[in-house]
């Protein structure tokens, strides 16, 4: 077993053992406090792959020496770090060729990586993208006549026959590299799906965004400095490193890597369990959701992530914080039926609490009966000023609860029920709650789709004249875009005539479609324009 050196925290630490065999490597991590607090365990296996098991098991696929770390993260919101250099025997590859580069402007300088190292490569060609090509230099520079997106291959030939090829695309133009800074954050928690954000400062016009999620699933987009923010679904919990690789049209390059802990509200039994909290600087509330509700609940324990655990029957605790920092908070419900469900979240307090504010919404896409229940469809139209949404929960009247960020449920009983969406900010400075109501049959099955419009210049401001009983919109303004609000105002992007069609959805097995076209000529407001005749001379 070999033993490499420490790397100590304040009031925690790690690091790690190992074992080589061929190209299979074991690890023994070692942590104090002990593994029973340990909240998650983030291994870099300095090849590209990632893992979160406490001892786990990894084979390279080429030999050589690699930079390994462990970070550990501890319930007390400690956490600690650890690297060693550990060196693989023969792998199940014989060889391996990447490249990296630096752009300038229209210039790019390439290296080549290779494994084995350079004393063992015979020839390397190159081919730019652009029809130009090179061989025999592992640093080659390379001029493009034009700005845009290239593919860049590489292939090297080793002495002992091995051939590796590798490919990645570059985009070149818009003047030197510059400086650029990648940044990357997470919008929203809700359950398995987490919504991220990636940008960089300063503005660039054009900007390559790669997203790494750290479960082998990627993504990537091009666009502008405001940036990309996509959603992505784990498959079980746990900690993810998800890292974010920007390309700017001008040639910089920069990467930024944060650790996510991903949860979800997990029971045993027909039981679940959540949260809400708003915090008041270091000062924090918090209120328990559970479905079945709090009559038929035993205890609750919360461990609020700075070493602090409460074992109680209080459902709205209040909890000061010493410092400012992140917290994983954790719930635990024990049911009267002995179900039991957890629930995790990581929360964010600051000394001035911020300053957000919440404005919470919904619209009701449909509400469609199959004969033995109705299935109701909501869009969270809800927004957060000054900060990000952090948590979401929907309230369906029926006892049932959700988390996820838009809602669909399933009514089996006729009746009347309201519906309410309860958003809190990302840094707990607010929250805020918006309900409306449905009607699930009772109706006299009849509805009627109808509207009137005015427009002035490219907007078209909609009436909505439909009858019928608990009725859903759906509009469709005839250039792709979709509304389902009341009475919506719409801007086309060029005058024209556009076929402008309302579906209207009835808590009863009905439906209606209405269509009109509407002609928007562009033109703001009143105006004529004319011209009198004051002499004709033949």
């Amino acid at each position: 077993m070999l033993l490499g050196h420490t790397a100590k925290a304040d009031s925690c630490d790690a690091e790690f053992v190992f074992e080589v065999t061929g190209p299979v490597v074991s690890f023994g991590s070692i942590t104090s406090p002990g593994p029973g607090d340990v909240l998650a365990y983030i291994w870099d296996f300095g090849d590209g792959s990632f893992g979160d098991a406490a001892d786990p098991e990894h084979e390279y696929a080429v030999a050589g020496t690699y930079e390994v770390c462990l970070t550990v993260i501890f319930w007390d919101s400690c956490d600690a770090s650890f690297c060693d250099d550990v060196t693989t025997l023969e792998g199940a590859l014989d060889c391996t060729a990447s490249f990296v580069y630096t752009i300038d402007g229209m210039s790019v300088d390439f290296e080549a990586i290779t494994m084995p190292g350079p004393g063992d490569v015979s020839d390397y060609v190159w081919t730019f993208g652009d029809g130009g090509s090179d061989s025999d230099d592992p640093t080659p520079n390379w001029d493009y006549d034009t700005p845009g997106e290239y593919e860049v291959c590489l292939t090297v030939y080793f002495d002992g026959g091995c051939t590796a090829d590798f490919c990645d695309v570059i985009v070149v133009g818009g003047g030197a590299g510059g400086d650029c800074t990648a940044l990357l954050d997470v919008w929203a928690y809700d359950g398995l799906n987490i919504h991220f954000w990636g940008g960089v400062d300063p503005d660039y016009d054009i900007v390559f965004y790669s997203f790494d999620f750290g479960d082998g699933e990627s993504y990537s987009e091009t666009a502008d400095s405001g940036g990309a923010d996509p959603w992505h679904t784990y498959s079980e919990p746990g900690a993810y490193e998800v890292c974010l690789f920007i390309e700017t049209g001008s040639g910089c390059t920069d990467n930024i890597c944060i650790p996510v802990i991903v949860g979800d509200s997990t029971g045993t039994g027909d039981c679940e369990a959540t949260f809400i909290w708003e915090a008041s600087g270091l000062d924090v509330d918090f209120e328990a959701v559970t479905v079945p509700g709090p009559d038929d609940v035993n205890t609750y324990v919360w461990n609020f992530g700075d070493g602090t655990i409460e074992e109680s029957d209080d459902d709205t605790p209040n909890h000061d914080y010493a410092t400012p920092g992140s917290y994983m908070v954790c719930l635990t419900v024990y049911f009267a039926t002995g179900c039991e469900a957890e629930y995790c979240q990581e929360i964010t307090v600051t000394e001035d609490g911020g300053d957000a504010e919440c404005d919470a919404y919904f619209d009701l896409v449909s509400l469609t009966p199959d004969g033995t229940g109705w299935t109701v469809i909501l869009n969270n139209e809800s927004t957060v000023t000054g900060s990000d949404i952090g948590s979401v929960i929907w309230y369906f009247g029926d006892g049932s609860i959700a988390t996820t960020f838009d809602a669909e449920h399933y009514y089996e009983t006729p009746g009347e029920y309201e519906i309410c969406v309860v958003i809190t900010s990302a840094d707990g400075s607010c929250v805020d709650e918006y309900c409306d109501n449905i009607i699930c049959g009772g109706g006299t099955g009849e509805c009627e789709a109808d509207f009137d419009y005015e427009t002035d210049g490219l907007t078209a401001v909609f009436e909505n004249n439909s009858d019928g009983i608990g009725l859903a919109y759906t509009w469709t303004f005839g250039d792709g875009d979709i509304s389902y609000e009341t009475n919506p105002d719409h801007t086309y992007d060029a005058p024209g005539t556009y076929l402008v069609c309302l579906t209207v959805y009835g808590a009863d097995s009905c439906t209606d479609t209405f269509c009109d076209e509407v002609e928007v000529d562009g033109i703001v407001g009143d105006c004529a324009a004319y011209f009198t005749v004051d002499d004709i001379t033949a």
